[in-house]
């Protein structure tokens, strides 16, 4: 439909915008290993204990916040949510020993829970079907531009005034968002001012119509339905290898290879950097394998596989070589492959969780959740006990290699989606 508006893609940029707040927030600890272990005497066991912390507050509340979401609609849950995680943030600079670190980390993780299903429910919302793989990639950019902005900007406020000034001022940029968005923001597009009628009709004719009710959530398909199931699962593999990088990947460098604080900040900036491209590319890619085929399969399935195998090859290597410049590489390489990961995942959840995508996410996100308490804690174990990060990159790569064996012998999901897509094919052409 041309000459429809761009409000839609508006909406996409708030949504990119929070993401990053969100993430920068949740992976800032990282950035402050040394400091923090030196001026509380921790070990890497017991800092990873603190990076799971967020995951056991995040695992419940990204369930239930997607039932939330669904149930009352994205504004309401998101902005609350949005207050209380920079609310987090800003008291983990008060944080004065290690159960004060805990405590505030499982805080932040409770408050950010409903995020990811807010922003799988939004993007469903304001864009149609043809649009959605690209929409997600933008939405969920973030993740990686929070790393490629968030490195240089969290390493240059620990290095001029200290770990719990950076605290502070990261709480106070999510709270200003979340002001602004009061305003800015609409629950759905027919709530905003600021919509064309055209640009209207082409979202909802692929949009989902009302709501659902809790007591016709299908529970039994969405939590035992292969293809979701499958989607579960790949969500803990990636989530395991994601939550290795935003808590380990500046104290791997800088264990590993002596660097300084600042010069981790900075040479971090490159494999985020190249995961955003990948996000992004691969979003356009994926629509127009959509468009190509009309196959689920193809366009979500076989991406998603391919891209994960080829991380765990780019991975291998870190844990054989000794090569500060090889490893970047790498680590560019195996970050950005995951990422591939990211929007496609996303939107086959979207695409079987139909109206109740929300909850599907909430899953999605539990499991990805599960893997940031397993993650850091077994890497920070495994660190100590082997003086050195290869048999932790070995247990990565051995989680990853699960998800390609399934998603490639047993996820098929055109079988659930078929019916499904034809019926929204023809709202959008008619």
């Amino acid at each position: 439909m041309k000459n429809a508006g761009r409000f839609r893609w508006v909406i996409i940029g708030l949504i990119a915008f929070i993401t990053i707040i969100n993430y920068i927030d949740r992976s800032a600890i990282s950035y402050a290993i040394s400091p923090i272990e030196a001026a509380f005497h921790m070990t890497n066991s017991e800092f990873g204990v603190i990076g799971a912390a967020f995951s056991l507050g995040y695992l419940p509340m990204t369930f239930l916040g997607g039932i939330l979401i669904d149930l009352y609609g994205v504004k309401r849950v998101w902005l609350i949510s949005a207050l209380l995680w920079s609310v987090a943030t800003l008291f983990l600079g008060f944080s004065n020993g290690f159960w004060w670190f805990f405590s505030f980390r499982v805080l932040l993780g409770m408050s950010e829970g409903p995020h990811f299903p807010a922003v799988v429910r939004a993007t469903t919302d304001w864009l149609p079907l043809k649009e959605r793989a690209k929409a997600l990639s933008f939405s969920l950019s973030g993740s990686t531009l929070a790393s490629l902005i968030g490195a240089p900007l969290v390493t240059l406020l620990i290095a001029s005034f200290g770990w719990r000034v950076m605290f502070f001022v990261l709480g106070g940029i999510g709270i200003l968002w979340a002001i602004a968005a009061k305003f800015l923001f609409s629950n759905r597009p027919e709530e905003s001012k600021h919509i064309s009628q055209g640009e209207l009709k082409l979202i909802q004719a692929t949009a989902p119509k009302e709501l659902p009710k809790l007591k016709n959530i299908p529970w039994k398909f969405l939590f035992t339905n292969p293809a979701l199931l499958i989607n579960h699962i790949t969500f803990f593999t990636m989530g395991y290898t994601i939550f290795f990088a935003l808590t380990w990947l500046p104290g791997f460098l800088q264990q590993t290879y002596g660097v300084s604080l600042k010069s981790a900040g900075f040479l971090v900036m490159i494999p985020w950097l190249f995961s955003f491209v990948m996000m992004i590319s691969s979003g356009y890619l994926s629509d127009w394998l959509w468009k190509k085929t009309q196959s689920a399969r193809v366009a979500r399935s076989n991406v998603m596989w391919v891209s994960q195998l080829l991380s765990v090859l780019s991975f291998l290597p870190i844990a054989l070589v000794h090569d500060l410049t090889l490893t970047i590489a790498f680590l560019s390489l195996g970050l950005g492959f995951t990422f591939v990961l990211y929007n496609t995942l996303f939107a086959l959840n979207a695409d079987l969780g139909k109206q109740h995508l929300g909850t599907a996410q909430g899953i999605g996100s539990g499991a990805f959740a599960l893997a940031g308490i397993i993650s850091p804690v077994l890497t920070g174990y495994l660190s100590d006990l082997s003086g050195n990060f290869n048999t932790a990159i070995f247990c990565l790569l051995g989680f990853s290699m699960v998800s390609v064996f399934l998603i490639l012998f047993f996820q098929h999901p055109d079988k659930y989606l078929q019916p499904h897509f034809a019926g929204e094919k023809a709202r959008e052409t008619a």
